[in-house]
């Protein structure tokens, strides 16, 4: 497209200060129909379908279905053998924050099963609470002291001291 511009302006048909703007129009009206072209050879070469101007894979499909799980099924495969094999704990299966700006239909799961489990949680300790409550039923308390254990130490040597020589006079 510029070539062919810039020939019209070396001949005099364009002025020279147009023919950025003719080159911008019409890489303008180009450029649907060279991306419509560029998606559908991905497409060819991926066994995908172009749906709504983006490559998606069409399920229903047996032939792109069967496509893609051949791909996908070795690549899962070695990761996890990788990661069996790594043994090591990662934060990315606790980092939810994909979750933010996640479509709805994909986060529900996650949030159903960690209100599940914590719904769970909070009612094994209702359980544990109530069930300690009730044993404070069956438990006496013992007496508070009505003296300080030194003063009851200070009783006791006192005792053993009368005690002793009354002893010794018996």
């Amino acid at each position: 497209m510029t070539a062919a511009v810039e020939q019209q302006v070396a001949a005099g048909r364009i002025p020279a200060a147009a023919a950025p703007t003719i080159i911008q129009q019409q890489v303008a009206a180009a450029r649907p129909a060279a991306e419509q072209k560029a998606l559908e050879a991905a497409a060819r070469q991926a066994g995908v379908s172009v749906i709504d101007g983006r490559l998606a894979v069409d399920y229903t499909d047996p032939a792109q279905r069967t496509t893609v799980v051949d791909k996908v099924v070795p690549t899962m495969i070695d990761r996890i053998d990788n990661a069996q094999q790594a043994a090591t704990s990662s934060s990315a299966t606790s980092d939810t924050s994909f979750l933010k700006g996640a479509d709805p239909r994909l986060t529900r799961p996650f949030m159903a099963g960690f209100n599940a489990s914590a719904v769970t949680i909070y009612w094994v300790g209702l359980g544990v609470a109530l069930l300690a409550f009730v044993l404070t039923w069956f438990f006496r308390t013992p007496p508070l002291r009505t003296r300080s254990a030194l003063q009851e130490q200070a009783d006791r040597a006192g005792a053993q001291a009368t005690a002793a020589p009354a002893a010794q006079q018996a």
